[in-house]
């Protein structure tokens, strides 16, 4: 369904020579198809703090050399962090990050940097565009000003239940909306089945919004353009 709702848009944005971060790569899916786009004169960054993922994704690097692999975490700090276990289907290589219930013993230490550390430890000028996926920690992500200030286009998987889980606040996912929007990006929702993007016109109008792209855990992605 990821493939379906993003890549048309990253076959229509992402150019050739272009420098792109995916972030929350996972085992490397959008993190491939971006490689295809950019070509042998542009470069990927694929963020990922799994490591059973994180091996998955070395393992194209045979055939990407312009492929760069942090294991690690996004944060608004650069140090520490904890990388709380939430399997999906049994599966050890999907995990999320920072969580508010830090009930579970189940975790990993794991190395987390500010996006604007991580662009310059890379030595890179520019991020033409972002991806990011990490299920309930995309305003801990996009609080980072050297992000939203200077990347012009990014798709966001925005999931209100996540981020509810993580703020303790449902109302907490306009606050990501209105922290692109003040930004000065133009949103729009991605159509899970075409990639079709259908703007955002209201951000305040939360129920207007989901009925765009309604279901049930209140999952979309959103394309941010300046």
């Amino acid at each position: 369904m990821k493939g379906k709702a993003t890549f048309p848009t990253i076959r229509k944005h992402v150019k050739e020579g272009m420098v792109c971060m995916d972030i929350g790569a996972n085992v490397g899916n959008t993190t491939r198809e971006l490689l295809t786009r950019v070509g042998g004169t542009g470069h990927v960054i694929a963020v990922e703090p799994n490591a059973e993922a994180v091996a998955e994704l070395r393992t194209m690097k045979e055939q990407f050399l312009n492929l760069t692999i942090y294991h690690g975490a996004l944060k608004r700090r650069t140090g520490l962090c904890k990388l709380y276990r939430d399997l999906y289907k049994n599966d050890s290589r999907y995990a999320h990050t920072v969580r508010v219930d830090e009930s579970s013993r189940d975790y990993d230490i794991v190395e987390c940097s500010t996006f604007k550390d991580l662009v310059h430890s890379f030595g890179v000028k520019k991020i033409d565009f972002v991806t990011l996926d990490v299920r309930g920690n995309e305003l801990e992500v996009l609080m980072c000003d050297y992000l939203v200030q200077n990347v012009p286009k990014m798709i966001v998987f925005f999931w209100s239940h996540g981020v509810a889980r993580n703020t303790e606040d449902e109302l907490h996912g306009i606050d990501l909306l209105k922290r692109l929007s003040s930004n000065g990006f133009k949103l729009s929702v991605l159509d899970r089945e075409t990639g079709e993007p259908k703007k955002i016109t209201d951000i305040y109008a939360f129920d207007s919004f989901y009925s765009l792209d309604y279901n049930k855990d209140k999952s979309c992605f959103i394309y941010a353009e300046k």
